[in-house]
């Protein structure tokens, strides 16, 4: 087969797979509604931790989890997770759908939460920053 007919064959296939992908739902993106839902993701990665608390997000799509390992974030990477664990106080700031925070980790510099509230967005701030007691280890 020509070479010159090849490429756009390859692109046709990959464009093919994408819309047969996402007309079986596989886009959707992953929602948690509750804190079971959190706590089974949050164990795949972290195993050997014992979860002592959870907060979901607004939007269902981020969770700080406190376990006996210390304070973590776990977030929807569309139908997936990941989740750190992190060493508080963390820098936070505001962003338009809630708050942003940073952290020393290289391939997860930066994640946003979405938070509808000023409530919620103080709420996760203080426990960001250290200050809120039920959530220090």
């Amino acid at each position: 087969m020509p070479l010159h007919i090849l490429g756009p064959m390859v692109v046709i296939g990959i464009i093919s797979i994408g819309i047969v992908l996402h007309l079986l739902g596989n886009s959707k993106r992953l929602v948690f509604t509750n804190a079971d839902q959190v706590i089974e993701r949050w164990l795949r990665e972290h195993p050997e931790t014992l979860v002592e608390r959870v907060e979901i997000s607004d939007t269902g799509h981020q969770a700080i989890v406190k376990s006996n390992a210390g304070i973590g974030i776990i977030w929807v990477m569309g139908f997936d997770t990941t989740s750190r664990l992190i060493n508080l106080p963390v820098q936070t700031s505001i962003h338009p759908s809630g708050i942003s925070i940073k952290l020393a980790d290289f391939t997860a510099p930066r994640i946003k939460i979405d938070l509808n509230s000023e409530t919620s967005r103080s709420h996760w701030i203080t426990i960001f920053a250290k200050k809120e007691p039920s959530w220090i280890i």
